[in-house]
């Protein structure tokens, strides 16, 4: 073997294994960012609604005369923190009982659903299914913690 075809076999084993091992181990950092990005927007969402909520609550409290602590300023600044709460930003770098009644927990659901689905190899049809399943059960919890609040 000559001295070129000894290193093109060494390249190709020794790097075959390094390459094939932390790619799967990626996947949990892709889905980190994935959830990071999604939770920016909607973090971007929440703010493009807040700026003209305040502003219109601040006018009407200050029109009616509406203490600071109580009027329709303070509730929607209340609303924005209890939004900024439960979409837990940061929550990469949170343990799991402080995920529990978040954003994350919903998300960790649907990423249970899809782990779930690729295993058995049926991601289409079923998928589709299961996350429009849990979705709802989503929109369920959100509802009710809403109606909770509420009363």
């Amino acid at each position: 073997m000559t001295e070129t075809s000894q290193t093109k076999q060494l390249v190709r084993t020794t790097t075959a294994p390094a390459i094939a091992e932390p790619t799967r181990s990626r996947w949990p950092l892709i889905w980190a960012v994935g959830v990071f990005q999604l939770k920016l927007l909607v973090e971007g969402l929440k703010d493009i609604a807040l700026f003209p909520l305040s502003m219109v609550a601040a006018g009407i409290d200050l029109l009616a005369g509406n203490s600071p602590e109580r009027g329709l300023f303070a509730t929607v600044l209340r609303a924005g923190r209890g939004f900024e709460n439960w979409v837990n930003l940061f929550a990469a770098i949170e343990t799991e009982q402080q995920r529990k009644s978040s954003l994350d927990a919903h998300l960790d659901q649907v990423e249970q659903v899809l782990r779930d689905q690729a295993k058995r190899e049926d991601l289409t049809a079923r998928a589709r299914t299961a996350v429009d399943d849990a979705l709802k059960a989503i929109a369920r919890a959100q509802q009710q913690q809403g109606d909770a609040k509420s009363d």
